[in-house]
């Protein structure tokens, strides 16, 4: 045998302290796996991890399984390089398939993040549970009942390598992305109360204002030469109370038509918003299953010191995470101030001013056995390093907090998602809409009903022909006449049994 594998293998054994190390040890000699590696048998190993599984006394139960390794490593000198890969090969399955009631106790019961079940090696490789039997689960075998075949499996470019071959677990390999899975610890009512309406979920995004940015906020330009960086200076007060005042308005539709999941754009929002709706929600403390609040709220991002911040609230008003936008909105002007009309070539690029320098962090809601929910905060949604983690963590959805005068999301990033079967839920402010001498968004009578394709809800689906994956767009069809006064926003309900998105003026098939 290999002389380095054996004993970088042997040492890892020696520093592991939980079995989960032993995965993340096994598949750190692997890599870079080759997926024809095969799997070689081995009763030892079989017997070894079989009884560790079953025992209550975790502790002392992987005491007892390291010894036992260690002794099985000192009789396979004999073994080449190749032989001993294939049998941690068969050691990582082993774990995968038979160490599932264990992983529960390195799990969270609270709202407490974490971003990897082993402790060896977490600044590079990430072991997280695979979700289970899911929504989007249950919307693929809809299809294949309806249409006589399911989606495609997922086709994942860097880590999947290994974890396609596994069940119950997600091989990671950390980049430029650091994920962190929160888990609430009421998840089971979450899942019980989907399964009462017959797998339905109510989902809803509010565009909120049609006033220009420059009504909201007190802007700032820095410019030279040809580049330059925008960045808000402060909020203007009566366009921040009203903006607050609407939002409380879209949570009380939301209240009574029982919305599971609200979203609110980019861009939009003070700290001092964001903390004022979490007292209102808060302050209404009746929840019933008629009258609560979404189970989880998208307060869209605020902006402040060179930081665009989404935050993620729950039903009771308690902050879930916040995650940071890393990937700056941009726009072009002409060298006098003015937006350049197309073909321009005397024109500025102006950035928004983002001063991010920790690691960045992608924060998964895990609703263990219903969805695993990422965001992405507009732009963020084309950096490859999220969109990678997203498809190999096995994502549910996505939310997406937008502030874009374009559709370029939708074509480009969002899509290609749904392809992966993954959901997208994408509310844009209708202040994005605005030109530069406009004060407002003007909605006129040809618009009324028309598609608002900045905002919409992408869904995974089938071609009615043949076995492609495809994927259905649900848009935002109704430019209110009573934006003025308020944001009606537009909820969906999607049937994942039926394959059916219904809203009040339409219901949609997704094959």
């Amino acid at each position: 045998m290999s002389d380095i594998p054996y004993r970088n293998f042997k040492s890892y054994v020696k520093s592991a302290g939980n079995i989960f190390d032993i995965m993340a040890a096994a598949y750190k000699v692997l890599y870079p796996f080759e997926p024809m590696v095969p799997m070689g048998q081995d009763p030892s190993l079989h017997d070894f991890i079989s009884c560790f599984s079953q025992q209550h006394n975790i502790s002392q139960a992987f005491a007892e399984l390291k010894e036992e390794l260690l002794k099985w490593l000192s009789k396979q000198d004999s073994l080449n390089k190749d032989k001993l890969r294939e049998k941690l090969f068969f050691l990582i399955r082993l774990i995968d398939g038979k160490c599932v009631r264990s992983e529960k106790s390195f799990l969270p019961d609270s709202y407490t993040r974490y971003f990897s079940l082993n402790h060896l090696f977490q600044n590079e490789i990430c072991i997280l549970p695979r979700p289970q039997n899911g929504a989007v689960d249950l919307l693929s075998e809809s299809i294949k009942k309806k249409a006589g075949y399911g989606f495609y499996g997922r086709n994942y470019s860097r880590t999947s390598d290994i974890s396609g071959y596994l069940k119950n677990f997600v091989i990671y390999r950390v980049t430029d992305i650091t994920p962190h899975i929160i888990i609430p610890n009421y998840y089971r009512e979450i899942l019980q109360e989907f399964e009462r309406k017959q797998h339905k979920l109510k989902v809803a995004v509010f565009p909120l204002s049609s006033l220009n940015l420059n009504r909201i906020f007190m802007l700032r330009e820095d410019l030279i030469d040809k580049e330059g960086l925008f960045y808000i200076e402060s909020p203007i007060n009566g366009p921040e109370h009203q903006i607050l005042e609407r939002c409380k308005e879209a949570l009380r539709i939301c209240r009574n038509q029982q919305v599971d999941i609200a979203v609110f754009p980019e861009m939009l929002f003070t700290s001092k918003n964001q903390h004022a709706l979490i007292d209102f929600v808060k302050g209404n403390d009746c929840y019933t299953e008629e009258m609560r609040f979404p189970w989880f709220i998208w307060l869209g991002t605020a902006w402040a010191e060179k930081e665009n911040k989404c935050m993620v609230i729950d039903q009771y008003g308690k902050i879930v995470f916040e995650q940071k936008k890393h990937v700056p909105y941009e726009y072009r002007k002409k060298d006098n101030g003015n937006i350049p009309e197309t073909g321009t070539s005397d024109k500025t690029v102006v950035r928004e001013a983002l001063s991010h320098k920790e690691d960045r962090i992608a924060n998964f809601l895990d609703l263990p056995g219903f969805l695993r929910i990422a965001t992405a905060i507009c732009r963020d949604i084309s950096d490859n390093h999220l969109t990678t983690a997203i498809k190999e963590l096995y994502t549910d959805m996505v939310v997406i907090p937008a502030f874009s005068k374009t559709d370029r999301l939708t074509e480009r990033y969002v899509n290609p998602l749904a392809l992966e079967r993954i959901i997208s839920l994408v509310c844009n402010a209708c202040s994005a809409l605005c030109e530069e001498s406009e004060e407002c968004f003007e909605v006129n009578e040809q618009m009324i009903g028309r598609e608002h394709v900045f905002s919409y809800l992408c869904l995974p689906a089938k071609k009615p022909k043949d076995n492609a994956a495809d994927y259905h767009t649900a848009h935002y069809t109704s430019l209110c006449k009573e934006c003025v006064k308020c944001c009606n926003g537009y909820i969906w309900e999607i049937d994942f049994t039926r394959c059916v998105i219904h809203h009040s003026l339409c219901c949609a098939e997704v094959i």
